[in-house]
């Protein structure tokens, strides 16, 4: 029995083996299986983080890149550069040529914020980082509180005024000066460089309401930067013949699309140009505006969306017997930028812009109306007759301003000397809120947010 029993197992001896074979077999599949799977998975793993990291290079190289810009560029400058980036998908980029991976970006523009889309891809595997900047605009003036800067020089005669205070960057008492007629008067405090300087000092320092303060460093004012006609109507379309609103066919005569007006523009009567939501563009040679026969004759806005409109002139830049410019809007809508020597706008015009003139003598006189900001690289500007100056800021940092006769500015002056005499007077408005200013003397920056 016990030898047959052996017998027996002895024979099931093959058949286990064939067992322990088969699942020895299934065992090393499965196992192949899984380490070849665990080699797949790492492969992807290895070329997701390639990826990732691509994405996240690209993304922070062009972030830095921004960021840096914005430190260096003017606000035109810098949105110039970030309108020509955003919404295009860049070309396939390289680390290294022999490199396998790449990354593509795309810039999405908001009205506060840029998001840097940038996708790695190595292989079949890609993966995607935004990276978000913050931006921030501030104007150089923000925080002045002060109704004149006069790098050099106050003279007073007359029976002029100041309400607001004063920054200087005066160290003799001489660059104050007051004389005996009544009136006179600085309603505010006068900030110095010299901290030895005292009231005592100046002549008829009586006319100083406020005391006299130091300031503990220089202010600066340089110019901002004019802009590039050329590169500003590059893609404009080209208008060859001159445009002049005049009386045959009746006006209104109106302009709804950007353009470049080679021959210039004559408007004696009633020029209307549409401005929706986009901003509206036109250079021209010339622009010349007459109210001669009649009131109200010029140009107007009609503005039915966020766009603001950009004039930009070559040459000649008149406004004679009462022509109007925006009449009825805001100053913060329109901005002109004019290259000619002199502007004087005659009659009683009526002008509610932004006018900055490269190197422009200005004179506001007669029973002138200007409503917006003033920016000249000129050596002269003047306020004179009745002519009112209802701006938030003449800024004239190399200019002589003279105020004559009732001439008045509301809003603040930044210049080289003031010279005010007659009745005219100056009273400080707060700058707070002007998007228009902000463009042109505002500090643009960009600054990372979040990674996403």
């Amino acid at each position: 029995m016990l030898r047959k029993y052996l017998y027996n197992q002895k024979g099931m001896v093959l058949p286990l083996v064939l067992i322990l074979f088969m699942v020895l077999f299934l065992l090393s599949v499965v196992a192949l299986n899984i380490s070849s799977a665990d080699n797949r998975h790492s492969t992807y793993q290895a070329k997701r983080m390639q990826a990732y990291y691509l994405a996240r290079s690209g993304a922070e190289a062009l972030g830095n890149y921004i960021v840096n810009q914005s430190e260096s560029l003017t606000p035109s400058q810098l949105g110039s550069l970030i309108n020509n980036i955003s919404n295009i998908t860049s070309e396939e980029i390289k680390l290294d040529d022999n490199d396998e991976g790449y990354f593509e970006i795309l810039v999405e523009q908001n009205d506060d914020e840029l998001n840097i889309i940038s996708t790695g891809n190595v292989g079949d595997v890609q993966d995607t980082v935004i990276l978000t900047l913050n931006k921030t605009t501030e104007s150089i003036l923000a925080d002045f509180e002060h109704a004149l800067f006069a790098d050099n020089k106050i003279t007073f005669s007359g029976s002029t005024k100041i309400l607001g205070s004063v920054a200087s960057s005066f160290t003799s008492a001489s660059q104050i000066s007051f004389n005996s007629s009544g009136g006179q008067y600085i309603d505010g405090d006068i900030y110095l460089l010299n901290s030895s300087l005292t009231k005592s000092d100046i002549a008829y320092s009586e006319k100083i309401l406020g005391n006299l303060k130091v300031i503990p460093a220089p202010m600066t004012f340089t110019m901002p930067s004019f802009p590039d006609f050329d590169e500003v109507s590059s893609s404009l379309p080209i208008i060859e013949s001159k445009l002049t609103a005049g009386w045959n066919p009746s006006p209104p005569y109106v302009i709804s699309s950007s353009g470049w007006y080679k021959e210039g523009i004559q408007v004696n009567s009633r020029l209307e140009i549409n401005v929706g939501d986009e901003d509206l563009i036109i250079r021209t040679k010339n622009l010349n505006i007459s109210g001669s026969g009649g009131s109200n004759r010029g140009i107007y806005i009609n503005r039915t969306g966020t766009g603001k409109l950009y004039l930009y002139i070559d040459e000649d830049f008149t406004v004679t017997s009462s022509g109007v410019i925006n009449p009825d809007g805001n100053p913060e809508d329109a901005l002109i930028f004019f290259k000619s020597s002199n502007f004087a706008p005659a009659g009683n015009p009526i002008i509610k812009s932004l006018l900055y003139g490269e190197n422009a003598m200005i004179t506001i006189g007669h029973s002138a109306n200007i409503q917006g900001h003033i920016i000249t690289g000129g050596n002269r500007v003047t306020i004179s007759g009745a002519g009112t100056a209802v701006v938030r800021a003449i800024y004239a940092p190399n200019a002589t301003v003279n105020m004559e006769g009732s001439g008045s500015v509301k809003g603040i002056i930044i210049s080289n000397e003031l010279n005010m005499s007659g009745n005219s007077s100056l009273e400080y408005t707060d700058l707070s809120g002007d998007s228009s200013l902000d463009m042109l003397l505002g500090k643009t920056s960009y600054r990372y947010t979040i990674w996403r």
